[in-house]
């Protein structure tokens, strides 16, 4: 049956809104294993935390996105070891951000991060966060913790106000970029969204570090307010 002009360019109208409709709530780039929302895709599930924030290129940002977690892409400083490193707070870069730079938010699941099993430490020495593997290695080992299986913090070894964290290579999973690389498995659950700069808004949560129970953590070091 051949159907009448009007009724056929009311058909393509039709299907040409219903593809335009479902693709505004299409969920940001990332690989997500189950269905979730829009609103979880950007921001932690009830099971997740947000663990810190990262700046990276866009050939970086694109592989993280593809992976739908953070891979073992080499690090461009390495003061306190090779990995991943976090900021607690969005917006809070160490020198000058390159504006073409992508900013990422990273969650993990909470069982697993604030897990005993697996060891964080406060890297409380300005010779041990210079790059100087040597002197990392024996201030962590005075405190019973081994480089390369802990998650580390500490202050940025030039910009003293600014934390970092520090995910080591056996928590990240392969990066198609360097495949040679030696990795581990995404055992803390990452999760992480990149978008162009300011595509995560203004006004994210910083990272609750403080209350992690992140052994040799200072007293007097806060990521974030205390609730009155």
């Amino acid at each position: 049956m051949i159907l009448p002009i009007h009724r056929l360019i009311f058909l393509f109208f039709l299907s040409t809104t219903f593809v335009s409709h479902h693709n505004a709530f299409a969920l940001p780039v990332g690989n997500y294993s189950n269905p979730i929302s829009v609103r979880e895709a950007v921001g932690p599930t009830p099971d997740e935390l947000i663990a810190g924030y990262r700046y990276v290129s866009k050939t970086k940002a694109d592989e993280y996105n593809k992976a739908g977690t953070l891979t073992v892409i080499p690090a461009t400083t390495k003061s306190i070891g090779e990995g991943a490193y976090l900021s607690p707070r969005l917006g809070e870069f160490p020198g000058k951000l390159d504006e073409t730079y992508w900013e990422c938010v990273i969650f993990a699941q909470k069982s697993k991060i604030l897990s005993q099993l697996n060891p964080k430490f406060f890297v409380d020495d300005k010779a041990a966060i210079s790059a100087q593997p040597t002197k990392l290695f024996l201030y962590a080992h005075k405190h019973g913790f081994e480089i390369g299986k802990t998650v580390l913090f500490s202050r940025h070894f030039v910009f003293k106000n600014t934390l970092q964290m520090l995910i080591p290579p056996i928590f990240l999973v392969k990066s198609p970029s360097n495949p040679s690389r030696p990795a581990g498995t995404n055992s803390l659950g990452l999760r992480i969204h990149c978008v162009p700069l300011g595509g995560l808004g203004k006004n994210r949560p910083a990272a609750d570090w403080q209350n992690w129970s992140i052994h040799n953590w200072p007293a007097a070091v806060k990521t974030r307010e205390e609730p009155v």
